[in-house]
């Protein structure tokens, strides 16, 4: 088991995906410090923490009840001072995690988890790589659908599970839903969900006659 900070959001964070927070809460500002602070260098911390989506509650203040029990760690890549007692942040979704329990015994003013890494298997590999091409199909249908295209450094990735984290990024889901991926045995079965949200997306969208617009751009959040 292993003990991890946590950083509970209003949004899921998917692996492969950015995530932009700016960070004024002291306990978070105390989170960066142990990441991130010359005693972490010296003792090699690697600067990550767990997201995890808030089931019940609010991210600010002491509104947080209830959270699911599946994250992602995220690694930090860039912080900086953007105002008083104001730091920017951005990291990247890595590794699934599943949400075991608190560290009573942390004795830091942030939540801290005992978390287990997951593994991300496939499952059956040729349905998965079929599976894989027709998300990647659905997904441009959508954007063809919205009048929008595939910027040169958001094409999908030559795997089909690096595809079924990349398709939920593209299609700005609802929490709800991106959580339900998130926890998704493997990548057989999250693949198979994605395609059907994109289909019926595609198909609301010829039903209605309308173009229905993105939720929510890339994570990012105020603590």
């Amino acid at each position: 088991m292993e003990r991890l900070p946590l950083f509970p959001l209003g949004t899921v964070l998917v692996p492969g995906a950015p995530l932009g927070l700016q960070i004024f809460e002291p306990r978070y500002i105390a989170m960066l410090t142990d990441l991130l602070g010359e005693e972490a260098q010296e003792v090699g911390v690697t600067p990550e923490f767990g997201v995890v989506c808030i089931r019940r509650g609010f991210e600010v203040g002491e509104g947080i009840r209830d959270v699911h029990e599946v994250g992602t760690v995220a690694r930090i890549r860039q912080v900086g001072l953007i105002g008083e007692n104001v730091f920017g942040l951005v990291a990247v979704g890595t590794d699934r995690f599943r949400l075991h329990g608190l560290d009573e015994t942390a004795a830091t003013p942030y939540l801290s988890g005992l978390v287990e890494r997951l593994d991300e298997p496939v499952g059956d590999e040729e349905r998965a790589t079929a599976l894989s091409d027709q998300v990647v199909a659905a997904v441009i249908t959508q954007l063809d659908a919205r009048g929008e295209a595939l910027s040169d450094d958001g094409r999908p990735p030559d795997d089909p599970t690096g595809v079924s984290w990349w398709a939920p990024q593209v299609l700005e889901l609802e929490p709800s839903e991106a959580q339900l991926l998130l926890a998704a045995p493997d990548t057989e079965t999250r693949l198979g969900m994605v395609l059907r949200t994109a289909k019926r997306e595609t198909q609301l969208e010829t039903d209605l006659g309308v173009t229905m617009a993105p939720r929510f751009g890339p994570p990012a959040s105020w603590n």
